[in-house]
């Protein structure tokens, strides 16, 4: 008399099994469509466009490794990759500095801690074009930073049209994007443990040894995580660029991505510009790993992980 109960109870259990595939499948529906359509699928046809000659007006043309050669021996190629080079050290440097000072200070700074918060992180949500035009106000020849430096007996330059100063205009303009930077550098040293502060004083540690010591250790996660997303961005800096200098004066500030661009859709050479996508996709893999696999030597984990 039990054997067909214990079916049916099985059966039951199978159509609950079945109608909770379903429903997952429902929910992820939406997600699978936007990833195929917006990431596998471009994804795939950049991939094989690396192999063919391709105007968006023909047909496409299979030309085997003929777009890789000339990534190779196009000097405008490496041209581009020295200014992205340049960009990137001196701004991620430049704007991690930057950040954990204004972190700690904020921290420090516990009556208006929220209202500078607020402050710092408002030019994050602003639209990139809009702030980008802001800051072209603010660096122009006749803007704010060259009034400014008037007012010191300075003269400035026009830095957005001047090859000298262009780049480093640029890397400058990186405290306008330090907004949530500072929040994950805050969050971060909020975390770090009393205790050892009050340890260090009652030690006698003096303010550099306590910051040497404990706090730059303990927030080496944090960094850590700062410095992968600065690489990213880093290396796919665009809007920028193409609205305040369009990559010149004299290619001063023509970054990779500046450059794919104008191969894709100023040139058509969809072809090309896939090889060029490729190569920033497996540099920004390869620094991403390399701070990840060296994060075992200077990244300290208060639960004793070793990260990879």
């Amino acid at each position: 008399m039990k054997f067909p109960r214990a079916k049916g109870e099985r059966r039951r259990k199978l159509t609950l099994k079945g109608a909770e595939r379903r429903a997952a499948l429902i929910f992820l529906l939406p997600y699978i469509i936007g990833f195929s359509a917006f990431i596998l699928i471009p994804f795939t046809v950049s991939f094989i466009l690396i192999f063919m000659e391709y105007d968006v007006f023909s047909p496409p043309r299979f030309i085997g490794m003929a777009n890789l050669t000339r990534m190779v021996y196009d000097p405008n190629f490496w041209h581009t990759w020295r200014v992205t080079g340049i960009y990137a050290v001196i701004g991620i440097v430049y704007t991690q500095l930057l950040g954990l000072a204004v972190a700690l200070i904020l921290y420090n700074v516990k009556r208006v801690t929220r209202l500078w918060r607020a402050i710092y992180y408002l030019p994050a949500m602003l639209a990139g074009t809009a702030a980008t035009m802001v800051q072209g106000a603010v660096w122009a020849k006749d803007g704010m930073v060259n009034a400014v430096l008037r007012r010191i007996g300075i003269q400035g330059p026009a830095w957005l049209q001047d090859a000298h100063w262009a780049l480093p205009a640029l890397i400058l303009m990186g405290y306008w994007t330090i907004g949530n930077m500072v929040l994950i550098f805050l969050a971060g040293r909020s975390n770090v443990p009393r205790e050892l502060y009050e340890v260090a004083q009652i030690d006698g540690a003096g303010a550099w040894q306590t910051f040497r010591k404990i706090t730059l250790p303990m927030m080496t996660p944090v960094i850590l995580f700062n410095l992968i997303l600065g690489v990213i961005g880093a290396l796919q800096s665009f809007t920028q660029v193409y609205i305040l200098t369009q990559g010149g004066p004299a290619g001063a500030t023509r970054l990779v991505v500046l450059y794919l661009y104008y191969q894709a859709f100023e040139y058509f050479r969809l072809g090309y510009a896939s090889s060029l996508a490729w190569s920033l996709l497996a540099v920004t893999m390869i620094l991403s790993l390399l701070l990840l696999m060296t994060s075992n030597r200077w990244v300290y984990y208060e639960t004793g992980g070793k990260g990879w």
